[in-house]
């Protein structure tokens, strides 16, 4: 189980010289435990200069006193301020997040390509109106994701007090769906770390020719068609043509999204189309989270449209927004053979390959859950029921027309869909409900389609209405070091007007309010949910029992999120003996990543896991992390590592030096082929950097064709945050890229190829997806030519069959043949685009060959043309160890409320003083391969001269981990326990052991007496 630790919003201050108008915060109370130092016993990995001479700061759990800022030493030259008027705020965000398959962080998606665009607005108040500086900007920002799906940039210069401010996130890769999400509310904080987490999910992909030989005919008319179904496990295919469809239907399966094209809607450049579809019902949560953007609609969905418009809609009005309740939503992207998004050509009236005055069309099936959502027949005049539906653009959703709702005929395939006349209600019982999109206008085609129905806050004084308002304060439970930390992250509100919101909560604090159609009781068909990132499960929260409080706004309960990061990290950043201000610090482990920054004093402190080896960056590009663990074990002299009460505290002074830029990411195409007639061209690249320092950069930018002997001196420039450069082609090859940045000291260097393309000679293979079982592998080009691929496949056991399968085209429309052989021989193992093998566990790594190569059209003929044109693939299958299990967190669930400093209330049993409390214990684990609940917890208790005796401990999944209890009574004092913890996973792996080191207080109880508690 992969997870991520938004960062915490802690005390705001600048990490950037403040300017004019920004106020210092005040300082965090101080922690006045002591701490214990325990003598080193290894050689030492960290060095830092100097340890604290205060004792480090904890998170605040009230308004603290401010405490006098020490004078810094000074930083390097500053980016000037893009204004100084006193009626804006300038703001510096460091934005990071996670980019994966669910919000629990699992499933991680590297090499995404992150987009930013931050639209910022001065207030009304502001002044010189004539100043460019302070009128509304729109910047876009680049970032590609780690190998944990990672990403991060820093955004100077925000205008906080913007009217209608706002960042739009949005990431891409191949294979998967693309992402979107919006911040609309951020804290007061000058320095903000704000958290943006998106979901992908993995698409199902096909191609399909627009070649006579090779397109199916349905109704007599020539198409290119694409269907989702989903077989009786639950495993998703898309299958192309009419004959698949046939096939499926046969079978009894229904397909969730169909795509049908006819050939003569399509540009007359279009050799083939590549097809990546997914489909999703909103009633479901986890599907819910692949909802591009926010349930928000906007359009004029009064105007009945009988058919849908891809075309550019008209300029919205931004106040004229409302709530939506999606029925159902699909991503449906199709590109040509260029990868460019797939071009329609609706006005063409005749066609060499097909007449027909047929439209594209996409069938969505509505799931069961969703079609209580249909209420209404929009278009009372035309046959059949008519549903809204609206498009995703430019981060917004634009209603785009209506769609009509049709049945399935198994009796007749070909035919398939029929005309749905059963009228409203539909009985939920119905699984063959589909709504049919007509594409009447639009010359390019539109990636994200959803059913939606709009609501609208009726102004009439006859229809009921419930206003609602909900507040409270999200928090991590606090550790024995540190009080409750505060929640980042998205909230869900479902309503029961089948509407929904999701809002972003920067540092714990909510407020939802707004008001609903109809009279709703409270809480039936309300529902407030969020994910615990920590323990990667999605939390419902308990609501109030009425709507409205004291200040007519409903308080949330307290509660708390559990927090299985039970050690504590703290220390102070130093420059030489001078202690550093507002930095910002990483610190990542296996499945661990988060943010802090030190107060006005230098000090930090942060919750940690236990018993994991973790890296403290003092940047993205720190090229000298320190590396520790909280274990009680001595790493180095300047290292403590002290038990504490119930967990342990890593003190760890950081010396800072200068650190290198970063650049987040470069964005631009991989691959492009210019017109018959085109010799040059010019392609922009954008790029994105920036500096935790401060500092003022350089970029230099080179782009030069490989092979070429005249050297082509790079373009230096200054840089803050992004900047345009161009690659000047001058016909076919591949040309090389470098971005290089630095701060006068350091530098980040970033490079990358461009293969480029003409269309007036033959052009070789391409590969769209290599799969094994319908699954896509990674791939990647590996040699300067562009011509060779590298796949890779890990399996966990290699003793089955398994089947890989290329799915490749030619861009000029070309056949292909292939042919699979070892890579260690020459023999042939397959002709055909599949390779079905079989492994035995122990194998290692195996390697195979595919080449695929194109016949060109005019060589069939005789003509005298350029030889044909190969690809090479390499497939790399590894076998993968199955690991251990990883203890998160081993120790008590739930203290007794009465407990100080590790004293339990305590009894007299006999002449014995026993424990008074039964103790609950809470294990918390992950594997490499099982998901946590299909693991066994095995606990044994054992003490000096005394028989040992099994405690019982089981999967809780109210509280997300393994739970045990020690009855009350059990333990005597003066006797020294060990609770002993075994974890192990399905498969065999070796074994994890922790051990709990527990002893009762030997003292007679007195009042306010009790147990203490030892924890190892």
């Amino acid at each position: 189980m992969s997870k991520w630790l938004s960062p915490a919003v802690i005390s705001a201050i600048c990490l950037v010289a403040c300017s004019p108008n920004k106020k210092e915060e005040p300082d965090p109370s101080p922690d006045t435990r002591p701490s214990t130092t325990i003598s080193p016993t290894v050689t030492p990995t960290v060095t830092p200069t100097s340890t604290p001479t205060s004792t480090p700061t904890s998170t605040p759990t009230a308004t603290p006193t401010p405490t006098p800022t020490p004078t810094p030493t000074p930083t390097p030259d500053l980016i000037p301020p893009v204004v100084e008027d006193p009626a804006v705020e300038l703001v510096t965000i460091h934005l990071s997040g996670q980019v994966a398959q669910s919000l629990s962080g699992s499933n991680p998606v590297a090499d995404a390509l992150v987009r930013v665009r931050v639209i910022d607005q001065p207030p009304a108040e502001a002044k010189a109106p004539s100043s460019e500086a302070i009128k509304t900007r729109t910047r876009e920002f680049v970032a590609e994701t780690d190998e944990q799906g990672r990403y991060q940039l820093m955004i100077r210069d925000f205008l906080r007090t913007a009217d209608n401010a706002r960042i739009e996130i949005s990431a891409q890769r191949d294979g998967m769906t693309e992402a979107h999400r919006n911040l609309l509310r951020f804290g007061e904080a000058e320095v903000q770390m704000l958290s943006a987490d998106l979901v992908m999910s993995p698409e199902l992909q096909a191609v399909q020719a627009v070649q006579d030989e090779d397109v199916a005919f349905s109704s007599s008319t020539q198409m290119i068609r694409f269907g989702l179904y989903r077989d009786p496990t639950g495993q998703a295919l898309l299958v192309a043509g009419d004959e698949g469809a046939q096939a499926m239907a046969s079978s009894g399966q229904l397909p969730e999204v169909d795509v049908q094209l006819p050939v003569n809607s399509l540009g007359s450049n279009v050799n083939l189309i590549q097809a990546g579809i997914q489909g999703f019902t909103p009633s479901d949560p986890d599907e819910a989270q692949f909802f591009p953007g926010d349930f928000i609609g906007r359009g004029d969905e009064e105007a009945r449209e009988a058919e849908v418009s891809f075309a550019a809609p008209p300029a919205a009005n931004e106040e004229d927004e409302y709530r939506l309740i999606s029925t159902a939503f699909a991503q449906v992207r199709l590109q040509d053979q260029e990868g460019e998004r797939l071009r329609l050509d609706l006005a063409n009236e005749e066609s060499a390959l097909a007449s027909s005055d047929s439209r594209p069309a996409v069938y969505m099936r509505v799931a069961k859950d969703s079609l209580p959502t249909i209420t209404e027949d929009r278009l009372l005049d035309k046959d059949g029921i008519q549903v809204p539906i609206y498009l995703f653009r430019n981060g917004h959703w634009d209603f785009a027309g209506d769609a009509t709702l049709m049945t399935f005929d198994w009796s007749n395939w070909q035919e398939g869909y029929q005309l749905y006349t059963d009228g409203l209600p539909i009985g939920t019982d119905r699984d063959d409900i589909y709504a049919r999109l007509e594409v009447a206008e639009g010359n390019e085609w539109v990636t994200w389609l959803n059913i939606d129905w709009p609501v609208r806050i009726l102004d009439d004084d006859e229809v009921a209405q419930t206003p609602y308002c909900l507040a409270g304060h999200l928090q991590y439970a606090g550790t024995a070091e540190l009080g409750p930390e505060d929640f980042v992250g998205y909230l869900d509100l479902s309503m029961p007007d089948g509407s929904r919101t999701t809002s972003y909560v920067a540092n714990g604090q909510f407020r939802l309010q707004g008001v609903l159609n109809g009279d709703h009781d409270f809480p039936a068909g309300w529902n407030l949910s969020l994910v615990n990132r920590l323990l990667g499960q999605r939390v419902s929260l308990e609501l109030p029992e009425q709507l409205a409080g004291s200040d007519g706004c409903a308080q949330l309960p307290e509660q708390f999120l559990t927090n299985p990061m039970q050690c504590t990290l703290y220390g102070q950043v130093v420059r030489g003996v001078e202690p550093v201000p507002r930095q910002l610090l990483q610190v990542s482990g296996q499945d661990f990543w988060r943010q802090v920054r030190s107060d006005a004093n230098g000090n930090y402190r942060m919750n940690i896991p236990c018993q994991e080896e973790l890296e403290l960056r003092r940047s993205a590009r720190d090229p000298d992390p320190l590396r520790f663990k909280a274990d009680g074990a001595i790493v180095a002299p300047e290292l403590d590592d002290a038990a504490a009460q119930f967990g342990y505290r890593v003190q760890l002074d950081v010396p800072m030096v200068n650190q290198p830029p970063v650049i987040s990411g470069v964005d631009g195409p991989r691959q492009i082929t210019l017109a018959k007639d085109e010799s040059s061209r010019e392609v922009a690249f954008r790029v994105t950097a920036y500096d935790v320092d401060s500092s003022e950069l350089t970029l230099d930018w080179s782009c030069v064709k490989e092979g070429d002997d005249d050297e082509v001196p790079a373009q230096s420039s200054r840089v803050e945050l992004d900047e345009t450069k161009l690659c000047v082609v001058n016909g076919e090859g591949l040309y090389r890229w470098t971005a290089t940045v630095s701060d006068g000291a350091e530098e980040d260097v970033l490079s990358g190829s461009l293969r480029v393309h003409s269309a007036a000679v033959n052009r070789p293979p391409r590969l769209a997806f290599m799969q094994r079982d319908g699954s896509n592998l990674s791939c990647t080009q590996v040699n300067a030519d562009g011509h060779d691929i590298l796949c890779r496949d890990s399996l966990r056991f290699l003793s089955t069959d398994l089947t890989y399968k290329a799915t490749a085209f030619d861009p000029d429309g070309d056949k292909l043949s292939y042919a699979w052989t070892a890579a260690a021989s020459d023999v042939e193992l397959s002709d055909t685009a599949s390779l079905a093998i079989k492994l035995s566990a122990g194998a290692g790594n195996q390697a195979y060959l595919l080449t695929i190569e194109d016949q060109p059209k005019a060589q069939e003929e005789g003509q005298d043309v350029p030889d044909s044109a190969s690809l090479r693939v390499r497939l790399e299958i590894n076998e993968q160890i199955n690991l251990a299990p990883r203890v998160l967190q081993f120790g008590l669930l739930n203290p007794p409320s009465d407990m100080q400093a590790g004293l339990l209330p305590s009894v007299r049993q006999g002449d014995e003083i026993v424990n008074r409390d039964a103790l609950q214990i809470f294990v918390l684990a992950s594997d490499d391969f099982d998901p946590q609940n299909q693991l066994t917890c095995s606990l044994r208790l054992t003490a000096p001269s005394t028989a040992s005796s099994e405690v019982q401990c089981n999967f809780n999944p109210e509280q997300g981990g393994f739970t045990a209890t020690l009855a009350a009574g059990s333990l005597r004092a003066g006797i020294a326990y060990e609770l002993e913890l075994t974890m192990r996973d399905r498969q065999s792996a070796p074994s994890s052991l922790r051990t709990l080191r527990l002893s009762v207080n030997p003292a007679a109880p007195t009042e306010g007496g009790g147990t203490e508690i030892i924890i190892d």
